[in-house]
């Protein structure tokens, strides 16, 4: 009976894993967890610049947008235009503000004001049918908001140079300031 036991106590004790030397030690865990949790905190702030700067890439290729479509305007009624002159002051018929540019076009009696009311930059005048003809009639239009400023020189009448400054709701701005052309021409057709 007792080499029973003994051949039933041998192959438990071979078939029982040892408990010195096998698995990790409570130091061991806390290390490998310490690392973990560094390299987690890494990734993450990785993470949150490429967030940052994709949504801060985001607001200037907008604010980009919004000065080519304001600069397409622009170009536009100043190569109409026959004196382009900077102004101080605003008509009765428009809000107020403080005006940059004055546009007189031929064939029209009324004048076209682009003004900054605070953070929004206007334009005053007469209103742009759906043929892009100019109409009788003077509309106050709202153009953009966030312009923190708008500057213009009519040094030379023929090719004024302007420049806004773009900003959006969470601090991005834009800068950029147009360039006169010197194909910049006017085509009239005479009756």
């Amino acid at each position: 009976m007792t080499r029973l036991r003994q051949a039933r106590h041998s192959a438990y004790a071979r078939v029982a894993p040892a408990a010195t030397g096998r698995g990790f030690s409570m130091v061991e865990l806390m290390i490998g967890g310490a690392v973990g949790v560094i390299c987690l905190g890494a990734l993450i702030t990785v993470i949150l610049s490429y967030v940052r700067s994709r949504d801060r890439l985001e607001a200037v290729l907008r604010l980009q947008d919004q000065w080519g479509r304001l600069q397409f305007l622009l170009d536009r009624e100043i190569q109409e235009a026959t004196p382009v002159t900077a102004s101080s002051s605003v008509s009765a018929s428009c809000g107020a503000g403080s005006v940059a540019l004055s546009l007189e076009v031929p064939g029209n009696s009324n004048r076209i004001l682009y003004y900054l009311s605070g953070t929004t930059l206007r334009r005053c005048g007469p209103v742009i049918t759906s043929s892009g003809d100019l109409g009788a009639t003077v509309s106050d239009a709202l153009l953009l908001n966030g312009v923190t400023s708008f500057t213009v020189n009519t040094s030379d009448p023929q090719r004024p140079t302007y420049a806004f400054t773009l900003t959006d709701p969470n601090g991005v701005s834009y800068t950029n300031q147009s360039q006169p052309s010197a194909t910049t021409f006017r085509s009239r057709t005479i009756n």
